[in-house]
């Protein structure tokens, strides 16, 4: 990668929460964002590290108020493993394809998800207000559809009994 496109990665990180944000239709879809900290805290690489500075930024609220309490970035740079014989590849870039790299990796980033969630349903005057069970872990967590919305599936559903109906209602005129 060049420093003319690492350069550019916040604008375009920053654009592309937005996009998927209007083309859902959900304007404060929450993001969780995993830094790029394959090469570990020894990245010798200095595009990388304007990268991460870029995915740490979009979640800072300074930078993009807009993001405030629906954007986190979950550092990653603990997770790497070093490659053979500690792991099963020599590949950086797919964290030498360690598995505990990703697991570690999909559990930081799902409890930054829970974590913006939760803070929304909580108290969304108060985004550092986090339900936990006492000792700073999460039990567990219950999306629900909010009362008016409908999956797909609903509204597929409810079009075709509506026609149906407006068929059966036409006939018996």
């Amino acid at each position: 990668m060049s420093a003319e496109y690492a350069a550019e990665y916040e604008f375009n990180l920053a654009n592309l929460i937005r996009d998927v944000r209007i083309r859902l239709r959900v304007p404060d879809l929450p993001v969780s964002i995993g830094v790029s900290g394959m090469s570990g805290w020894e990245s010798h690489d200095p595009d990388r590290s304007i990268i991460i500075a870029a995915q740490f930024a979009v979640s800072n609220a300074t930078l993009y108020p807009e993001f405030a309490g629906t954007v986190a970035s979950v550092e990653t740079r603990n997770f790497f493993r070093p490659p053979k014989p500690a792991s099963p590849g020599s590949q950086s870039y797919h964290w030498n394809n360690n598995c505990e790299s990703y697991w570690l990796i999909g559990k930081a980033m799902g409890e930054a998800m829970i974590n913006l969630i939760r803070n929304k349903k909580v108290d969304s005057g108060n985004r550092n207000k986090i339900n936990d069970n006492g000792n700073g872990s999460s039990d567990r967590i219950e999306v629900k559809l909010l009362r008016g919305t409908s999956t797909t599936a609903e509204n597929n559903k409810n079009k075709k009994n509506k026609r149906k109906r407006n068929k059966n209602n036409n006939s018996n005129n």
